[in-house]
């Protein structure tokens, strides 16, 4: 069984190349007028303190460059946060 996959993956042709969604790798930036654009960040937040909130979390954040959004998760039954959440730049 292993070898049937192992010939499904070999034939792809070498044409094709695989490009991340977006269409641009997350390395690159847009070029505009000769001046670099940043492309916004999601950087996932673990261990938050339970008391925290969606301000809180944005304020601190705010020191390393302006927060698109701040998102603490939370339980669909309870509403009790899951001591996670998101930091958009």
């Amino acid at each position: 069984m292993a070898e049937g996959k192992l010939d499904i993956l070999s034939s792809k042709s070498s044409d094709q190349s695989w490009t991340p969604k977006g269409g641009r790798s997350k390395t690159e930036t847009k070029r505009t007028d000769s001046k670099m654009e940043m492309e916004p960040g999601k950087l996932f937040i673990g261990g938050i303190s339970w008391d925290t909130n969606e301000d809180r979390l944005r304020e601190y954040f705010q020191t390393f460059g302006e927060v698109v959004e701040a998102v603490i998760m939370k339980d669909r039954n309870s509403m009790r946060a899951c001591g996670f959440g998101f930091v958009v730049f």
